[in-house]
């Protein structure tokens, strides 16, 4: 699941409870509305879970006008806002009080009203603390800080914990040694199960809990994004976070674009697309050379993704129509490529290459530019950079209590365990009717990867006698075989995606093409199969590649 949400407006807090012995911290959310304009310069509070009213001043006298002060430098106009504080369940259950004192609620105050002026999306896996001490922007160290980070620490659905500085002069003046000594102690423990970061300013903030595409996103939505503001290398934290937030703007956005269409997360690409084109359509200028930039980012797109059917149009055509009024004579042939690439004409992954009698019609060319993407796409860097290198990773990071085991029940067990783990290397889990199931699956993986020397008998005794490594041996086998595997069932899928759209004809040209390719990598004995075997048989195709990268692999390093 993304970590950036489109709740604009919602920032994770972590705020302490009650006192000494009985005190409790819990992850909730600070909310942030913009208020009706008859609220003028303004904060109010709602929920049932509130601020007390120093704290409430607090926001008023310093936190307001900071965002304001922001938004004034990005030429928006001053809002007012409703704050809030979701309702903590836990708050009632244990009968603490539902008011809210001190300031540890300030950075994501702060955060969430910014977020609501400009329609920035946060990031939702970040917990922040501390105490804005004035207009600057300066953050400061606040109480509660072991409380917090062990109930940060706790909550899956938090990675990272942001807190002020702890070694500055106005802490050092505030907080005793022994306090400081418990605060790196906490820091210490959470950090096994949470990543802690130091910020000194609402700037430092801002650029640490954002990404560049929210931020092109907010800046279209927002329509500062032909704006540019003070250097980034000012004294003040606010000149620095304007900065910040104007900074590349079209980096960002074609950073962003390139992220999401080449990994095939159409729908944020075509919003993130879409918003950029309304930007301009509302500003009434065509955005320069947009179509060119497309045109090379579609061609960058791996082939099987360039051919689902939910990759075309890019744009709403109307959307992209309206633009087309909008361009100049200058701007006319960069429109001309804009109107096809939108559409998926005369691109090398548009339609299933038939013409109006349903003839085919793929050009030699595109067939190969379509070879040449498959290709790329299933080399042998690619392969290992996607599946190699978390399946190695993951190896070398298990390790084993001893590499000599005694029972054949004891080895069936070592390995349905590291099976499981090779699975869920990457944050997946399973349920318990999939667990249950590894256990029979890891025994054929097991059977499969000691075929040539007799199956798993050949495993247990090795795992018995340990004259090639014991158990550190079978694993490593082990591992081989279930990325071979991984692979192979990658290069299947890229083929028959890419296949596919195709009719015959074109599935035979296209085979052939590829076959050409990928010939010299392939088994001798099947270099002279006929291309349309190969049409029925992608699984096989698919293993006998990937084997065969391995053996020159092994060659490679033996040299």
């Amino acid at each position: 699941m993304s970590q950036i949400q489109e709740a604009i407006g919602r920032a994770r807090a972590v705020l302490v409870f009650g006192q000494g012995a009985g005190a409790h911290a819990v992850v909730t959310k600070v909310v942030a509305r913009l208020a009706p304009k008859r609220f003028r310069n303004r904060l109010t509070f709602s929920g049932s879970v509130r601020f007390d009213r120093s704290a409430a001043r607090h926001m008023t006298r310093v936190l307001l006008p900071l965002v304001n002060g922001i938004l004034k430098r990005l030429g928006l106009r001053p809002r007012s806002f409703d704050i809030a504080l979701i309702p903590i369940d836990a708050v009632g259950a244990i009968g603490l009080r539902t008011q809210v004192s001190g300031h540890s609620a300030d950075t994501a105050a702060f955060r969430a009203m910014l977020s609501a002026a400009t329609r920035l999306p946060l990031r939702q896996d970040v917990v922040t603390t501390g105490k804005i001490d004035s207009m600057a922007g300066e953050i400061g160290l606040v109480e509660g800080i072991s409380a917090k980070l062990a109930a940060a620490a706790a909550d899956r659905r938090v990675r990272e914990f942001f807190l002020p500085q702890p070694e500055t002069d106005r802490s050092l003046a505030t907080f005793s040694p022994r306090e400081f000594n418990r605060i790196a102690a906490a820091m210490a423990a959470a950090k096994e199960n949470l990543l802690v970061t130091e910020v000194a300013d609402v700037a430092a903030l801002l650029a640490a809990t954002t990404t560049p595409g929210a931020c092109a996103l907010a800046a279209l939505k927002s329509g500062y994004y032909d704006r540019r503001a003070e250097s980034e290398d000012s004294d003040d934290p606010i000149d620095r976070a304007a900065h910040f937030l104007c900074d590349d703007h079209n980096q960002r956005f074609q950073s962003a674009l390139r992220a999401h269409t080449v990994t095939g997360r159409m729908r944020q690409a075509k919003r993130v697309l879409a918003t950029f084109a309304t930007y301009h359509v509302e500003h009434g200028k065509y955005p320069r050379l947009l179509g060119s930039d497309l045109q090379s980012l579609v061609a960058g797109v791996p082939s099987p993704i360039r051919r689902r059917p939910s990759f075309f149009p890019l744009l709403p055509l109307e959307l992209c129509a309206r633009l087309g009024e909008l361009a100049t004579e200058g701007d006319i042939a960069d429109y001309q490529i804009l109107r096809d690439i939108v559409s998926g004409m005369n691109t090398a992954s548009s339609g299933n290459g038939a013409d109006a009698g349903g003839r085919t019609t793929e050009e030699p060319n595109g067939i190969e530019a379509l070879v040449q993407a498959v290709f790329a796409e299933i080399s042998a860097e690619n392969l290992a950079r996607r599946i190699g290198l978390s399946i190695d990773t993951a190896r070398a990071a298990y390790s084993l209590h001893t590499v000599i085991l005694v029972s054949a029940d004891d080895v069936n067990d070592c390995v349905a365990s590291f099976y499981v783990y090779l699975l869920c290397r990457d944050g997946r889990s399973l349920s318990p009717a999939q667990l249950e199931a590894a256990k029979d699956d890891a025994q054929a993986l097991l059977d499969r990867a000691f075929a040539d020397e007799g199956s798993a008998d050949a495993a247990i005794a090795e795992a018995r006698y340990g004259t090639r490594g014991g158990m550190r041996f079978v694993l490593d086998v082990l591992t081989e075989r279930f990325k071979n595997e991984a692979q192979a069932d990658h290069v299947a899928c890229v083929l028959r995606e890419a296949l596919n759209p195709f009719h015959l004809a074109a599935r035979t040209a296209f085979m052939e093409a590829l076959l050409r390719r990928v010939r010299p990598q392939l088994p001798e004995e099947l270099r002279e199969e006929p291309p349309g075997r190969f049409i029925r048989r992608l699984d096989a195709l698919a293993q006998a590649y990937v084997r065969s990268l391995d053996r020159f692999a092994e060659v490679a390093r033996s040299l």
